[in-house]
């Protein structure tokens, strides 16, 4: 009986095609796509009590700040109004002459609407490190507060309804411009989010932007029809 000493093939390696890559590439983006609107859709939904819950967060929150700002009697002080299942909070604001004057406040579009889109677009799309993706997560929903904060500018400052305080007329107006044009339109809702969720990425993991961009790039040589 002979034995051959004939190298025994091995199976090729070859590396995926462009085509391949780019249906990979597809799938992963589309997964996070999807889970980012699943979570999305799952924080938008009427929950019982939510917007009691919310509007109590914010009230916690907002009065002690509200406290440092202003000297005694003056003031703002917000609490929650309605049913169980209302968003809207009441605002008092207390003039230095004692006049008080009172506020509806509606809080599921600004701020829980924004935070809401941030919070599952950064949770839906886990690039980075652990650590960025924490201290994204933090500044992130603290710079959305800047929205609310400049209505609230706007409604208790020299040319608003309650004139709590004077404001600056350049000051008014850089605030009436960045409302109207980061607040009030309805797409702005998701797209600062978005926005603020990128640079944010840049800032604390800049290798997970550059990896997000490769996996939404096209390889070169490949057009987006290629099979």
């Amino acid at each position: 009986m002979r034995v051959s000493n004939a190298p025994v093939p091995r199976p090729s390696r070859r590396a995926p095609s462009k085509g391949t890559a780019l249906q990979t590439r597809r799938k992963l983006v589309l997964r996070f796509i999807a889970r980012a609107a699943v979570l999305l859709m799952l924080l938008l939904l009427p929950w019982p009590g939510l917007g009691r819950v919310f509007s109590s967060a914010v009230a916690v929150v907002a009065n002690p700040f509200a406290s440092m700002c202003f000297t005694t009697p003056a003031g703002i002080h917000m609490a929650p109004e309605g049913p169980a299942d209302s968003w809207n909070a009441l605002v008092t604001v207390t003039h230095a002459s004692g006049k008080v004057q009172q506020l509806l406040w509606e809080l599921r579009r600004t701020p829980y609407l924004p935070m809401a889109v941030f919070i599952a677009v950064a949770l839906g799309f886990p690039l980075g490190r652990r650590r960025s993706r924490l201290a994204i997560m933090g500044a992130g929903l603290i710079a959305l507060q800047a929205l609310p904060l400049m209505r609230l500018l706007i409604l208790v400052g020299a040319e608003g309804p309650v004139q709590l305080f004077q404001t600056p007329d350049v000051l008014h107006g850089l605030l009436t411009i960045a409302v109207r044009a980061l607040v009030l339109p309805p797409g702005m809702a998701y797209a600062v989010p978005t926005l603020l969720w990128l640079a944010l990425l840049a800032l604390f993991d800049r290798d997970a932007l550059t990896l997000a961009a490769r996996s939404l790039s096209v390889p070169p040589g490949t057009t987006p029809t290629q099979r």
